[in-house]
């Protein structure tokens, strides 16, 4: 706000030293004032062909950089509004998020994806577990000569 009301006071006095004697708009500082303030709120515009009478060169020098200063300006202060209301969700997100949280437990965290795979896992888990010792990780080998002899990692005739 500070900004917007420096950046007006200090295109008032430039306007009121230029084109104060020339132009009704810019003869005194309040008019000044005003009449920048109008250009900015109102959307009126600049009396351009007036102020191009009174100094050619300087009309076009100060519409120019009114222009351009009050643009970035506004510009400026859209982008704080919206970086405002950006943080403002991101905080009231992180709020749900730990709400959610210390409700739900660390499931909160999982997203549908990992969930469901790891409930087939989980589910496949049970399975082995349920069917016990008829599931091995490891395949047996029965020995011809000796059908209840089991093969043992150190066993050297196993790749014979």
């Amino acid at each position: 706000f500070m900004v917007i009301v420096m950046s007006i006071v200090a295109f008032t006095f430039a306007a009121h030293w230029t084109f104060g004697h020339y132009v009704l708009e810019f003869h005194s500082f309040t008019r000044s004032f005003f009449m920048l303030v109008r250009t900015v709120v109102a959307q009126n515009s600049l009396p351009y062909d007036l102020m191009r009478e009174a100094s050619p060169t300087m009309a076009v020098v100060f519409t120019l950089l009114w222009t351009v200063v009050i643009l970035l300006i506004i510009v400026n202060m859209f982008v704080g509004i919206i970086t405002d209301s950006h943080d403002f969700v991101m905080a009231q997100h992180q709020y749900e998020q730990t709400r959610m949280l210390h409700r739900i437990g660390n499931s909160a965290n999982v997203d549908f994806f990992r969930a469901t795979f790891n409930r087939g896992i989980g589910a496949l888990t049970r399975t082995k577990e349920k069917m016990g010792s008829t599931v091995s990780s490891t395949p047996t080998i029965i020995f011809k000569d000796n059908p209840k002899r089991k093969a043992n990692k150190e066993d050297p005739t196993i790749f014979d």
